[in-house]
C-alpha cells in the first residue's frame, strides 16, 4: 500500500531536517527520508565552532540537536534509501529500498560527500590507512605520522582534531598559505599544535605494501606518514535528481533560484546539494527552511487552482 503525503523531503541533514521543522510548522503532511549508508557531512565535523549560539558543538551534538527538534513537533524520518522518482498523478511517485510513497512535491537535500584526491595508491590503501573521516579513524593513529591533504575549513578541522588526541600532523596544500579557504583563526590554532605545513606541493603516490607509509610529492620529496586524511572538497549527491531531468550545473549542483525552486515544479532543493553560495551548517539550515515555505506556497497554489476548476 502507498502511503500519500504533501512534500516528501529526500536527505536528513540541516537542510532537510529545517525543511521538515517549517513544513510542519506550515501544517503540511511531511515525510523525511534517512539513506543512513550516506550520513550527512555534519555528523563528520569533529568542531563546530560557526554556528550561532552553540559555539564548541561537535557536528554530530548539533545533528541529534536538529533531529529532536523535529522528532518533538511529531516529524517522521524513514530511514531509508529513495532509490527512484518517476511522475504519478498529479505528483510523484517515490520508490525506496523498503517500501512506494506518493508526495505532491519534493525537497532534494541529499548533500555531499568527500571528493576523491584520484591520485595513485588512495583505492589500493583505503581502509589502510587512507580515510576521509578524522573524527572515524584518527585514534588509531595516535602518536604516529599523518598527512592530512588540502587547505580548506574541513582539512584543517581536522587536522587540529588529529593534533588534539596526539599525531604528527603534516598539512600538504597545492597552494600558497594565503590561498588557504580555512578560517585564519583554525590556521592559527593548527600552527600553535605543532603541524607542520607544506604549501605548493601535491601528492603523486600514497606509498606502502601492505599499508600506508608515506606519501611522494611532485618534486620527488618523500613524507613518512602512517595515514593519509583526504580533505578536497565535496561532490554532490545529485544523480537522483538529474535522473528526472533536473538541471545542474558543470559540477553537478542543482540549479536553484532564490525560492530554492529547480526547473521543474513541485520539485525543490536546498543546502549543499544546490547552487547555493555558502556551504555551511547555518546556511544549509536556511536553505532547507526557504524551501520549505516555497513548497507550501507551491501546495497552496495547487489546491487553490483545483477548487476554482470545480
Amino acid at each position: 500500500m502507498t502511503e500519500d503525503y504533501d512534500l516528501a523531503i529526500i536527505g536528513a541533514g540541516p537542510a532537510g531536517l529545517s525543511a521538515g521543522v517549517y513544513a510542519l510548522n506550515s501544517g503540511i503532511k511531511t515525510i523525511i527520508f534517512d539513506n543512513i549508508e550516506q550520513p550527512s557531512m555534519m555528523t563528520l565535523a569533529h568542531l563546530v565552532t560557526n554556528y550561532l549560539g552553540l559555539p564548541d558543538v561537535t557536528g554530530y551534538e548539533l545533528y541529534e540537536k536538529f533531529k529532536a527538534h523535529l522528532t518533538k513537533m511529531g516529524g517522521k524520518i524513514k530511514s531509508e534509501a529513495v532509490e527512484k522518482i518517476e511522475r504519478s498523478r498529479d505528483g510523484w511517485k517515490i520508490k525506496t529500498s523498503g517500501a512506494e510513497y506518493f508526495t505532491k512535491s519534493i525537497i532534494i537535500a541529499t548533500g555531499s560527500k568527500h571528493r576523491k584526491a584520484g591520485i595513485k595508491g588512495e583505492d589500493a590503501f583505503f581502509g589502510k590507512g587512507v580515510s576521509y573521516c578524522a573524527t572515524c579513524d584518527g585514534p588509531l593513529f595516535k602518536g604516529k605520522n599523518v598527512v592530512v591533504l588540502g587547505g580548506g575549513n574541513s582539512a584543517i578541522s581536522a587536522a587540529n582534531y588529529l593534533a588534539g588526541i596526539g599525531c604528527k600532523v603534516t598539512i600538504i596544500y597545492r597552494r600558497r598559505r594565503e590561498d588557504m579557504k580555512a578560517q585564519e583563526v583554525e590556521v592559527q590554532k593548527a600552527e600553535r599544535a605543532g603541524a607542520k605545513f607544506v604549501f605548493e606541493r601535491e601528492v603523486k603516490e600514497i606509498l606502502g605494501s601492505t599499508r600506508v607509509e608515506g606519501v611522494l610529492l611532485n618534486d620527488g620529496t618523500k613524507v613518512q606518514a602512517d595515514a593519509v586524511f583526504v580533505y578536497i572538497g565535496e561532490v554532490p549527491l545529485s544523480v537522483i535528481a538529474k535522473d528526472i531531468g533536473i538541471e545542474t550545473d558543470e559540477n553537478g549542483y542543482i540549479k536553484v533560484n532564490e525560492r530554492k525552486e529547480t526547473n521543474i515544479k513541485g520539485v525543490f532543493a536546498a543546502g549543499d546539494v544546490s547552487t547555493t553560495p555558502l556551504r555551511q551548517i547555518i546556511t544549509a539550515a536556511a536553505d532547507g527552511a526557504i524551501a520549505a515555505l516555497s513548497a507550501a506556497a507551491y501546495l497552496r497554489g495547487v489546491k487553490n487552482e483545483k477548487r476554482n476548476k470545480k
